[in-house]
């Protein structure tokens, strides 16, 4: 008896050590994160990123937004953060922050265009609300907004897009994947940039220590393709 009472010990300090390592219990776990209805690089990551909060001792809820809707609702306090955006977002930030000390994702972002010149040269180009870096490019042009995507590629599919602007690996997962029955041509690359967590400031304590383990080891950098140059 005694000896099944030492394994049954000894089980439960191994399962203690298991554990991953939670947060101080001075420090304050975000209780709502925005993320992007319908975003490709979402549905890559986001369970990897749960993980991160949860050896932390965090589960915060991961509500679906479109784009712009992300950002009203940060400044309006509905959410504590946003699970990603460009530092272009951070000029739209009413409210402050604090954003990760390393980004989770370096990602390039290009124009597609329909292989079809004669679409080309007559149709608009797609682009998603409240992604900063489209609106940014889309300024003075002639385009078609979509409140994600999904919808965006849906359209592209029905071929009324000349094109549509989008970060390059997950365009380059949806053709993988055989997704886009129309590949598009790789355009003009637009630009390369790096996508960070945010919070409210007064959750800096928490990002101090979510940075902490990114530095240590960033598991989104394993996850991302090769993209082509």
């Amino acid at each position: 008896m005694k000896i099944r009472g030492f394994f049954r010990l000894f089980s439960c300090l191994i399962l203690f050590i298991s554990l991953p390592s939670v947060a101080d219990k001075s420090i304050q776990c975000p209780k709502k994160i925005a993320i992007t209805t319908r975003s490709p690089l979402v549905e890559a990551t986001l369970e990897t990123f749960k993980k991160l909060y949860f050896q932390l001792g965090c589960s915060p809820q991961f509500l679906e937004v479109p784009g712009r809707r992300g950002i009203l609702y940060f400044n309006e306090k509905f959410v504590d953060g946003e699970f990603f955006r460009f530092s272009l977002v951070e000029e739209r930030y009413s409210r402050a922050f604090v954003r990760s000390a390393v980004p989770l994702f370096q990602i390039s972002n290009s124009l597609w265009l329909h292989p079809d010149e004669e679409k080309r040269d007559r149709l608009p180009i797609g682009y998603v609300l409240g992604v900063v870096w489209q609106e940014e490019y889309m300024k003075d042009r002639h385009g078609v907004s979509f409140s994600n995507s999904k919808k965006l590629f849906d359209y592209y599919q029905k071929g009324r897009l000349s094109g549509f602007l989008a970060s390059n690996n997950p365009t380059l997962a949806q053709l993988g994947d055989g997704k886009l029955q129309t590949p598009p041509i790789q355009g003009k690359l637009i630009s390369k940039l790096s996508l960070y967590h945010y919070l409210g400031i007064e959750h800096a304590d928490f990002m101090e220590k979510l940075s902490e383990l990114l530095i240590r080891n960033n598991p989104f950098e394993h996850k991302q393709k090769k993209e082509q140059p």
